[in-house]
């Protein structure tokens, strides 16, 4: 298991990918993925992008993850699968 933290404050940067469409394309393009479900509950419904950062104090990037309605809305740290579920919240 791995901790994030959902930046709720961070939810309205857009991604500029060219080719795509916002920040869960990203997360597509870049795992060579289709997202299905939640990475922190594993629902299979509503699934929205979350940007968040790695409880590890040492880490300041900013990442993508898939998360659903529900799991998007939680403040705080929230427990994912692994890390390797995040993405760079970078557009190249």
């Amino acid at each position: 298991m791995a901790i994030v933290i959902n930046l709720k404050e961070g939810n309205n940067q857009k991604c500029i990918c060219e080719g795509s469409s916002g920040w869960l394309e990203h997360w597509e393009i870049y795992k060579g993925l289709t997202a299905i479900y939640c990475r922190a509950c594993l629902t299979k419904t509503d699934l929205k992008r979350a940007l968040v950062v790695k409880s590890e104090p040492t880490d300041k990037d900013i990442y993508v993850v898939p998360f659903c309605s529900v799991c998007y809305e939680k403040e705080g740290e929230i427990s994912i699968w692994s890390y390797n579920e995040l993405v760079p919240a970078v557009c190249i």
